[in-house]
């Protein structure tokens, strides 16, 4: 009987966890472009850096930049809709 609590305690925590990430996924898609761009080579479709620049045709230390501030602004939008990063 304990494990059917422990599979339902999973799979709430999933449930919450697949709901975050949609809602971090509209927060993306929401940036402005240069940012969301970015954003979405390097956190969705998991792109490396060599990856992303060669794609934007951007030096390195631009799109460090880029994605650094695109986090920032996520976490920001994160604390506004109380998701817990």
């Amino acid at each position: 009987m304990l494990k059917i609590f422990r599979s339902s305690a999973n799979l709430e925590k999933e449930i919450i966890a697949k709901d975050q990430v949609g809602k971090i996924k509209n927060i993306i898609n929401n940036l402005p472009f240069k940012y969301r761009e970015i954003m979405i080579l390097r956190f969705i479709e998991e792109k490396n850096y060599s990856e992303i620049m060669e794609i934007v045709k951007k030096p390195k230390g631009t799109v460090a930049a880029l994605i650094m501030r695109g986090r920032k602004i996520i976490m920001e939008e994160a604390k506004k809709q109380e998701l817990f990063l």
